[in-house]
């Protein structure tokens, strides 16, 4: 901004000066000079002046002057307003409360708080010999620095009142004794003015600095800065007295802080903006006037202070300002869940903050380390570092995007009264999970912080809600303005229009349910592979296959069909024949669930595609009168078409036909495929492979499309020239337009639009219908097929819609469809976990019969009369509607917990025993009807599907006697005198909730707590670090002797220190690019991490990692052998490209674990044939992808073996990577599906070596411990008829309910399972 100032004589000078109260405007976190437009600002400010304030105030927004209505000062002509920020004192239970403000002695009684204001000139008495000038319209500054960790600048004082009228001694920071009078705040802005700008990036170097301390002559203006401007000055006095005889901190520092964390008072800053009215302030510079004298007209207007304390604003940012009952955050639990209703995690607030110079003194919102709390989730849920977090819907707490709205929703914690929370074990909770609230109440959007009128929501009882830490809190001391500018930018998207591209690199969850291995399903005795002969005669019928065929080759679809695929394919399109547009698609991991598919939607396409010669044929019959398929009107279902082959599936001119039904009742548009993003990749790898580009059988081939920014740059990413294309066919086919020409980019005729494969992140899934919006249409773009990929990791709750779920919605909604449905496929190895999974398909499968049903809808009018249904009343599985569901979903949760439960009393029991009845009544006709799931080993025509896989080796890696050994010794004690705690505050809520129920038991506590730390739930502050420890150091025992001695830092073992030296050393690391001075740096890096001086340590003690180096050597020894050598028989079948080599898999289950592993292997095999990758959070999609391709490559003599190290959370799901044999996981997963899937990796179709599948185990750590005995339990329970020993956890930690009696820890008694 750019103000040209003209020459001014310097005659007749003056020698005024202005001094006045202006009454408190506002309290709130607004900053329109710093934080323009940000809903709240960083911190909380005191503001006062004109009524126009705002969260933006530009120079083009208009002249606050002319906007403002009312000023809170004294001189009514000044709409000016000046801010500075807010003080607390800090409570010694680590609460705030705000200091009040009072008016100064000196100014009119009655005005309320506020500040005094100056506008001098050279000092009180002179102006330096030189014009003063007035600030132009639109002008702004700023004094202090937030930053500021020393004295930044003259001028920024603190004065430890004796009374109002003290002024001296002026101090740099705050005064440390208490203070009689209350403590004054002083801010002296710059008084020299470059004369141009307005405003300048850091809202300083526009002007110049010449201020002494208290009102002292001022030095001359440079010629850089040569215009002198009144010199202005806020006074600020608080009113510490109230806080005098409360408790003060005995280490002798002082208690009071300002708003944005700072104790010392370095960054006390204050911001200016103009706002005299006209010519005002110019008139009082040229006068000489002083002070008071300058009221009543001479030469300015004033006002009286009942006036000024009239003029208010309304708060933009709704939260409690005064803090007192406060939340103390590092008390804060954070409690995920993926959904809902799954099994959540509790995080501390405290050991997800920042760390060192980061971290604030305080215990503020943004000391929340945002990018390593989302590490985390990734490594804990599989949740994109992108995706959406949502609060409960009755928190009243904002929506979590990104940093920002992070900050915004820990600060809310701390002060909005509108904020409710839970509490677990006495700790505040706030409840994040990944369903979108989609209740009556309006969501709370990430702009504001809180919807119209929350202020007035009552808080729920017994939920203790507690406020700020201070209140209206935001640390910024680690941003500069330029970091929060670019930071705002990048929330916003580029404009690019590929906003919904965001989660690339993202580490989404790939079958994350608990499996199908639950007690429910295990108990349903059910024959999920079963198919009776007639079904499969009329699956033959539309392959056009022989009914003993070995595998199923169709023109148009490059990979053979096995037959149980066969039948998934047809059960799937024959739901359209019924009239249900929904289908579960539930085979296990390695069941080719991913091919089938594509086959689904290839098939489609092939279907339409023949239709379209068909219809061409019948309306221009050859002149020969010799047809080549069936005659238009005829009605026989049992005929055939004369060209159909048997590498073709049935042809749509069959009357009858399922193919018919397809065409009718299906229009003709793409499939879109919904997917996690880190699998968009092997989705598009797998299309590649599946769709045989070179087959007659179609006119054009399939195309596949990608909406994932990880394919920018590639011919196949759909951005928004791509999208347009894609567009105007569905308009053509639509209005009955013209197609695309055969030049246009789709190449070739796009007419049939069923030959087009999008696919789309869930991640991004609502933003992708946004570049096909048009005016007059809505939604421009319309699909026929829908595929759900992991959908259990999105299905969303009850009254909860998820993203790719509203996507599908409005898709289906479209009115582009005119009368036809779209049909819903989920795909998800986890679909028998729960029930709950299947709610979103029955809720579509009713919307589509509702809105097409065929005897009162459109089809009534679009099918002819022979070809309509006659179904009656819609069911599904008995449901006349959706509602009818919940019962059984109520049952299913119902039954996990109490299926094999001894412990029920009789009448319990037969409850039990009914809702088993009611709930396997319904799934036996449910499953059949929408759904089909398979496993490993199931038998499909008395063949088996797929050879149940190889068995996991449990290998005992126990740490040895010694001082690491002794460490975890204390661990366990302390884990131990955790859970007898425990106990006692669960007996104590059971008295305090009257005896209600049974009297908690120590086993039954135990039992629970030990459940909740095996999943890593509920880790609240008292244990959660003790056994955290435990479970980082499981792989390498000494990390617990290290903290021990504090050797290392807790914040050493986080992701957030380990990932940047994991991501350059990962760059080092490439496959093809390692050479020695590759090796060199990355020992350089290693050398960086304050772990590199105990590698010696941390090997000796770790007999896992001993174990994984035994392994890699016999990979090493293997390949060098020939393929003839008679000793490989014992290691079974080589590798199908005739070499030796194999490949492993080194997956640990956190990150400290993995970045260890590989340091001592990258020192171990640095001089080896042996290439290390290491992925990692830092690693993006496409490249763990690079590496999986690079594993996948066949390999010649000589070739190195690869090795793979990452987590289980990373690496562990959704990647084939058949060429490795071996997979060692390095310590026991939370759950054994997180084993099953890790190990199906390796071991699935295509694999042909007999793979190794080794689970390393600690038998003397006790996270080791409890994860592997829940395990254990579980498939224990898998057996049904065989019931476990109650609260067998209890047991491995050697507890039982004889209070006397459990005192073996005092002994130094391992208890049984601790050996």
């Amino acid at each position: 901004m750019k103000f040209t100032i003209s020459a001014v004589a310097l005659a007749g000078l003056s020698e005024a000066a202005l001094r006045f109260g202006c009454s408190t405007l506002s309290i709130q976190r607004l900053d329109p000079v710093v934080e323009p437009g940000s809903l709240p600002s960083a911190h909380l400010h005191q503001i006062v002046g004109g009524n126009a304030f705002n969260a933006s105030m530009q120079p083009e927004d208009g002249d606050p002057a002319e906007r403002a209505t009312c000023t809170t000062c004294v001189f009514s002509e000044d709409f000016s307003n000046y801010w500075t920020a807010v003080m607390f004192f800090k409570h010694q239970n680590g609460s705030y409360q705000r200091v009040p403000i009072m008016a100064n002695d000196a100014l009119p009684a009655g005005i309320n708080g506020g500040m005094t204001i100056y506008y001098t000139q050279q000092d009180f008495f002179s102006n330096g010999n030189q014009k003063i000038t007035s600030f132009p319209k639109g002008f702004r500054m700023t004094a202090g620095k937030v930053t500021a960790t020393s004295k930044y600048s003259k001028g920024l004082k603190f004065v430890c009142l004796t009374n109002k009228s003290t002024r001296f001694p002026e101090l740099d920071e705050f005064p440390t004794q208490k203070c009689v009078g209350g403590i004054m705040t002083v801010h002296h802005f710059p008084a020299c003015w470059d004369g141009k700008n307005l405003d300048s990036p850091d809202h300083q170097s526009h002007m110049y600095n010449t201020v002494n301390d208290a009102f002292q002559n001022s030095g001359a203006c440079p010629a850089s800065h040569p215009v002198r401007v009144p010199q202005v000055t806020y006074e600020t006095l608080w009113d510490t007295t109230k806080f005098n005889n409360l408790p003060w901190p005995t280490d002798g520092s002082q208690p009071f802080v300002l708003s944005y964390g700072d104790d010392k008072g370095f960054g006390t800053h204050a911001d200016y903006m103009f706002g005299w009215k006209g010519d005002a302030l110019q008139r009082a510079m040229d006068s000489s006037c002083m002070f008071n004298a300058c009221e009543n007209g001479r030469p300015l207007q004033s006002q009286q202070p009942t006036q000024m304390n009239a003029c208010t604003v309304k708060p933009s940012v709704n939260e409690n300002i005064d803090g007192s009952d406060v939340v103390n955050l590092d008390e804060l639990l954070i409690r995920f869940s993926r959904t809902s209703v799954s099994e959540p995690r509790d995080y501390e607030f405290e050991d997800l903050a920042k760390q060192g110079a980061n971290r604030s003194v305080l215990p503020v919102g943004s000391n929340l380390d945002y990018p390593y709390f989302r590490q985390e989730l990734t490594q804990d849920f599989g949740v994109p570092p992108e995706e959406t977090l949502y609060p409960r819907q009755d928190s009243n707490v904002i929506n979590i995007t990104d940093e920002r709205t992070a900050t915004i929703a820990m600060t809310q914690v701390q002060g909005s009264p509108s904020v409710n929370l839970i509490h677990v074990n006495n700790h505040p909770t706030l409840v994040l999970s990944r369903d979108e609230p989609t209740d009556d109440r309006a969501p709370i959007e990430n702009t504001t912080l809180g919807t119209p009128g929350a202020a007035s929501t009552p808080r729920r009882a017994g939920l203790n809600v507690q406020t700020p830490s201070p209140p209206g809190f935001y640390d910024i001391s680690n941003f500069s303005q330029d970091d929060r500018e670019e930071e705002a930018n990048n929330s916003t998207g580029d404009g690019s229009g590929n906003g919904d591209d965001d989660d690339v690199g993202s580490d989404d969850g790939y079958d994350d349910g608990t499996g199908n291995n639950n007690d429910v399903m295990n108990a349903f005795q059910y024959s999920w592979a079963g198919v009776d002969d007639p079904t499969w005669e009329r699956v033959c019928r539309f392959f056009s296959c022989d009914e003993n065929v070995a595998a199923i080759t169709l023109e148009g679809i490059g990979v053979p069909i096995e037959p149980y695929q066969a039948l998934a394919i047809y059960k799937a399109l024959a739901q359209v024949d019924r009239g249900v547009y929904s289908f579960i698609l539930g085979d296990d991991v390695g069941l080719g669930k991913t091919g089938v598919s594509l086959c689904i939607a290839i098939i489609f396409y092939l279907i339409m595609n023949m239709w379209d010669v068909v219809r061409d044929e019948w309306r221009r019959p050859p002149a020969s009168g010799n047809l080549h398929h069936l005659p238009e009107g005829g009605t026989d279902q049992s005929s055939v078409c004369p060209t159909q082959t048997s590498n073709r599936v049935q042809c749509p001119c069959v009357p009858g036909s399922l193919a018919r039904r397809l065409v009718l009742e299906l229009r003709n548009f793409p499939t879109v495929i919904i997917a996690p993003p880190s699998l968009i990749p092997s989705w598009y790898a797998e299309a590649e492979k599946f769709n045989d580009t070179r087959n007659t059988a179609m006119l054009y081939p399939m195309m596949v499309h990608v909406a994932h920014s990880s394919f920018q740059g590639e011919d196949v990413y759909l951005n928004k020239e791509r999208a347009r294309y894609l567009l105007s066919p569905i308009f053509s086919d639509i209005n009955g337009h013209g197609y695309l020409d055969d030049h246009d980019n789709l190449n070739g005729n796009p007419g049939i639009l069923a030959r087009h494969i999008i696919l789309v992140s869930q991640n991004a899934a609502p933003e992708f219908l946004q570049r096909f919006r048009d005016p007059g249409m809505g939604s421009g773009f319309a699909a026929s097929l829908v595929i759900l990929d992991e959908f259990h990791n999105y299905r969303g709750a009850r009254g909860r819609i998820t993203g790719p779920f509203r996507m599908l919605e409005e898709l289906s909604a479209n009115p582009l469809r005119r009368g036809s449905p779209t049909f819903a496929i989920g795909v998800s190895g986890s679909a028998r976990s729960d029930c709950a999974h299947w709610l979103p398909f029955i809720r579509h499968a009713f919307q589509m019969n509702a809105r097409y049903n065929p005897l009162s809808g459109p089809f009534a009018r679009i099918n002819p009369p022979d070809e309509r249904r006659s179904d009656g009343q819609f069911q599904i599985a008995g449901l006349g509607r959706v509602a009818d569901f919940q019962p059984f979903m109520d049952s299913w949760a119902y039954l996990v917990e109490n299926l094999n439960n001894t412990t029920l009393t009789r009448q319990r029991a037969r409850d039990r025993d009914a809702r088993q009845e009611r709930l396997f009544g319904f799934l036996r006709r449910f499953i059949p009807e929408m759904m089909i799931s398979r496993s490993r080993g199931d038998r499909f025509r008395n063949q088996i599907i797929v050879p149940p896989g190889s068995t996991p080796v449990t290998t005992r890696c126990d740490m040895v006697d010694g001082t690491t050994y002794e460490a975890f010794r204390r661990l366990r004690l302390r884990v131990r005198g955790w859970l007898r705690v425990e106990h006692r505050t669960a007996v104590q809520a059971w008295e305090d909730n009257g005896r209600r129920g049974d009297r908690p038991t120590r086993r039954r506590v135990a039992q629970d707590r030990l459940e909740d730390l095996s999943e890593g739930r509920n880790t609240t502050r008292s244990h959660s670090r003790h056994f955290q420890i435990a479970t980082r150091a499981s792989g390498f025992p000494a990390i617990a002797l290290l903290l021990a001695n504090l050797s290392v830092p807790y914040s050493t073992l986080l992701a957030r220190d380990i990932t940047p030296i994991a991501t350059r050393i990962s760059s080092l690391l490439q496959p093809g690019r390692i050479n020695d001075d590759a090796k060199r740096k990355v020992l350089t890096e290693l050398e960086s991490s304050p772990l590199w001086a105990h590698r010696d340590l941390l090997y000796r003690d770790s007999q896992k990692h001993k174990e994984v180096e035994r392994i890699i050597d016999e990979h090493i020894s293997i390949s060098r052998k020939s393929p003839d050598n008679p000793s490989l028989a014992q290691h079974g079948r080589g590798p199908s490209d005739g070499t030796t080599i194999r490949h492993a898999l080194v997956l640990s289950d956190n990150v400290v674990s993995a970045f260890l592993t590989m340091m001592l292997l990258v020192l171990r095999y640095q001089d080896e044939n042996v290439v290390l990758m290491y992925a990692h959070g830092g690693v993006d999609t496409a490249t763990r992808q690079r590496y999986v391709q690079y594993i996948q490559r066949d390999c010649v003599p000589d070739d190195p073996v690869k090795i793979l190290i990452s987590t289980v959370g990373i690496m562990g799901h959704g990647f084939n990577i058949f060429r490795a044999s071996t997979v060692i996981l390095t310590e026991v997963p939370r759950n054994p599906d997180l084993q099953r899937r890790a190990f199906g990796t390796v071991d699935r179709r295509g694999q042909v070596m007999i793979p190794k599948l080794i689970q390393l185990y600690d038998g003397r750590n006790p996270a080791e411990v409890v994860r592997q005995g829940r395990n254990d339990n579980r498939t224990q329970l898998a057996q049904v008829g065989n019931p476990i020993p109650n609260e067998p956890l209890a047991d491995l930690f050697g507890i039982n309910d004889n209070e006397e009696g459990d005192d073996n820890e005092a002994l130094g008694v391992d208890p049984p399972g601790v050996a």
